[in-house]
This record gives C-alpha cells, structure tokens and sequence, in this order.
C-alpha cells in the first residue's frame, strides 16, 4: 500500500516534473493507493487501486475555550520553508493592525526574521516549535490562522481543521488538496497573492463577518474523525489481505 500524499515540487521544474513520471509509474506496482484529498484522485494513474482516505483532526482536544486576547490577532503555523509563503504573510501585514503569532522552525527562520525587520514590522512574534499544548492555547487565544502556501507540496493542511476545531477563522490559498478541506468553511485566495490575502485579513477583522467562518469551520471539522481513518484504513488492510 502506497500513501500519495502530494505532488512534489523542487522549484525546478524539470527535475520535479521527472520526478512526479517517475513516481506515477513506480506506484503502478502496488496494490493500493491511498489519498487524503479528492483533488489528487485526478493526479494518479491506475484508478482502480485509489482509495480516498482524509486524514483527522482531534476535535475534543483541539475544541478548547476560548481566550479573548487585545486586539486583532493572526496565526501562522507551519514549517519555515519557501512553499508556506510566510514572506507573502509578512508583506501582507504591514500596516495593517493586527499581531501576528508565528509557530513552527525550519531553514528558513532566521531569514524570515530578517524580513520582518527589514519591513520594520513590530507586531510579529516568532515562537519557534512548540508542544500540542501549548499551541492549543495559541488557537484559543487567535482569531484568524492564515496558511498562504505558494505551491502543491502543500497538499492537506491539517493545521486548518486544528485551527477550525479551536474557533478560529481560516485563510488558505486555493491549491489541490487544501481547497478540498478549507473550501467549504474558509476563505481562500490565489497563490503568491499578496493583495488578496491582505484583503481576505482586512475582511475577517470584522467580528460579525469573522463569526460566520467560525460556524461553519467548526461543523465541517468535526466531520474529520482520526476514528473514521482508522476504521478506513483497518477495511482496507481486510480487504488486501
């Protein structure tokens, strides 16, 4: 059994490209394949192996109370890598009024350190990696988690059904996969477009506006049990073996 999680994408071109061919043909020796969306049902060959298999969210653990913090406040989580398009997110914000709480660590964190100070953005904090604890609180205390991914290595986000299940508004960039889980319940933009994700945070800064979100993110995430990916993938290993 093979999990297709995404396609791969090295940022050039064509060494991803080959990449991809050669993946889509190797994977053809399997007896299943698995995807989390249904975007990337179209993406595999061999359609009769597919199974679509989302991944969950713990709903009880995450679905904490809420926290009302001063001001209008913004969480990025993730890693500090180029597909996430934290450099959007910090473009984004500026002069804006808002505080933006970033979590997460990667190679590129001191990089985008910098580019906080170069814009001279004082409402931004760096948190580093963090236990569940800790950012279930950060989800409580936030009212808006922005996920301005730029490319298909981002194929899911689960930290939006966390995100979801704490009572926060979501923005996410509308790319396979991620459209399939945020669509129904966030607000999504065009990849590596800064206006329209300025936009989208201007527009959920409004409470009443930002409450409709909030409604529906917290119905569609209980609808992503880990119990229902179990009892999936348990079906699935019976009928293989």
């Amino acid at each position: 059994m093979y999990t297709f999680h995404c396609l791969v994408n090295f940022y050039l071109s064509p060494i991803s490209k080959l990449y991809n061919k050669i993946m889509n043909l190797l994977i053809g020796l399997v007896d299943r394949i698995v995807v989390t969306t249904p975007s990337y049902l179209n993406f595999v060959r061999f359609s009769d192996k597919v199974r679509l298999i989302p991944w969950g969210v713990d709903y009880e653990f995450f679905h904490n109370n809420r926290v009302k913090e001063n001001g209008y406040n913004v969480l990025f989580v993730g890693q500090m890598r180029p597909y996430k398009g934290l450099n959007i997110l910090l473009k984004a914000i500026k002069g804006l009024k808002l505080n933006l709480h970033i979590v997460g660590d990667g190679p590129d964190q001191y990089r985008y350190r910098n580019l906080a100070e170069k814009l001279d953005i004082p409402n931004v904090y760096f948190y580093g990696n963090i236990d569940d604890l800790k950012l279930r609180e950060f989800y409580s205390r936030c009212d808006v988690l922005a996920m301005p991914s730029i490319s298909e290595n981002e194929a899911f986000g689960l930290v939006t059904l966390e995100a979801a299940a704490a009572g926060c508004a979501v923005i996410a960039t509308d790319l396979p996969g991620l459209r399939d889980v945020v669509g129904r319940f966030g607000v999504l933009i065009p990849p590596n477009d800064l206006d329209a994700l300025r936009n989208a945070l201007t527009q959920l800064s409004d409470r009443e506006v930002r409450l409709k979100y909030v409604e529906r993110g917290l119905r569609e995430a209980r609808r992503y049990s880990w119990h229902e990916t179990g009892r999936k993938y348990d079906s699935l290993y019976r009928e293989l073996i």
